[in-house]
């Protein structure tokens, strides 16, 4: 039945089931405290575009029932490839550790289509992407696939010519800067202070939206922050000990010499005979400005989050949100998107509950879980050594 009536409708009906059986009991409220944000750079552009967006996402539970965009399951796929790419560290074979697990372009591009079929039809816990808004059936084999044989073969050279990044995957410890909380999962850090991000998009993004990305913004001040707080993993990453010198009165040192690298696959329409692009695109050097205003702007946010009350921002990004037709269902019906308990607590409250300290521009900062980390670092040392 579910297959006859398409994943939409079946999403569609779903919605309307739980609406009218549950009264709306699955937009409860997390148990969360508003006065304990932490931000990664995916949660911070959530919020800035839209706080509605923010509330579906983060804030209830379970979480709507949201297909995602085709283009956002082969990105969340194609990351999962390239972090298996090599082999890791193997005591029972160390000789293997740090080269391709595919013996040829051929079988890789084979391997790569081959996981991807797998995936559409898996179940979420069994890595499957979960409902997807597919045009109809033959677009994850006819678009996508065509796309996978396209960018296979390059992606392969690249690799081994490069070879394995060290770490891949990386998860930093929760940084307390100036007050504000800051979480960040890069997808590789190289020698040389380089971080890279893979970025599977239809069109190539500008200088201008790279030099102000917040993205490239956190990523480069949390290295530069850890590389001050463990020396060690300043070393590994390129820095010197002039660098490390420096960053003991200065912990943005290295913020300004990193090199963010968007690893840039088109996934958009190329004519015939023409090569997919693949390319590496440097980001513009960071300066100071940039990371006090995102500051400045996490902490504008939190109050605007704090008062309870998450109003939709429409706009044309309403488009590409997942959560769209939700959000017009429940402005439809007058459904207000807010937290009673918080909004009634700044309608009457004559002080407001403390808060962090407020030091932007300061650089304070400290790790709090930073020993637990540090050990979790040198495990992904271990892999390729």
């Amino acid at each position: 039945m579910f297959l006859r009536i398409g994943v939409f409708k079946t999403y569609c009906f779903i919605n309307f089931l739980m609406d009218n059986l549950h009264g709306r009991k699955y937009t409860k409220v997390l148990e969360k405290n508003l006065f304990d944000i932490t931000w990664s750079p995916t949660r911070f552009k959530i919020a800035e575009t839209c706080e509605r967006q923010y509330y579906y996402n983060y804030l209830t539970y379970p979480k709507p029932i949201a297909p995602i965009f085709p283009d956002m399951a082969f990105g969340i796929f194609t990351h999962i490839m390239f972090e298996k790419f090599f082999r890791p560290f193997d005591y029972k074979d160390p000789e293997k550790a740090g080269k391709p697990k595919y013996k040829s372009a051929k079988t890789f591009t084979n391997a790569f289509f081959g996981e991807w079929k797998r995936r559409i039809h898996a179940p979420k816990k069994e890595g499957g992407f979960g409902p997807v808004r597919w045009k109809d059936k033959d677009e994850p084999y006819s678009r996508w696939g065509t796309i996978i044989r396209d960018l296979g073969p390059t992606i392969y050279e690249r690799y081994v010519k490069e070879g394995p990044a060290l770490f891949v995957e990386l998860t930093l410890p929760v940084l307390l800067i100036d007050g504000i909380k800051l979480f960040v999962k890069m997808d590789e850090i190289r020698s040389k202070l380089i971080v890279r991000d893979h970025k599977t998009r239809a069109h190539e993004i500008s200088d201008v939206v790279l030099r102000y990305d917040v993205q490239s913004t956190v990523y480069n001040g949390a290295v530069s922050f850890w590389s001050a707080e463990n020396n060690e993993f300043g070393r590994k990453i390129g820095a010197d000990e002039d660098d490390l010198a420096r960053l003991k009165e200065d912990p943005l040192h290295l913020y300004r010499k990193i090199t963010f690298q968007h690893h840039y696959l088109q996934t958009g329409y190329v004519k015939e005979g023409e090569k997919r692009i693949i390319k590496i695109i440097d980001a513009p050097k960071k300066d100071d400005a940039q990371f006090i205003n995102f500051e400045n702007s996490a902490i504008k946010i939190e109050d605007r989050l704090r008062t309870g009350e998450f109003l939709p921002n429409y706009g044309n990004h309403c488009d590409r949100c997942i959560f769209k037709e939700r959000c017009d269902d429940d402005s439809r019906k007058n459904i207000a998107t807010y937290i009673p308990q918080q909004l009634e607590f700044f309608r009457q409250a004559k002080k407001i509950a403390p808060v962090r300290e407020r030091t932007v521009g300061q650089m304070k900062f400290k790790f709090p879980d930073s020993e637990k980390v540090k050990k979790e670092v040198e495990k992904q040392l271990e892999m390729f050594r």
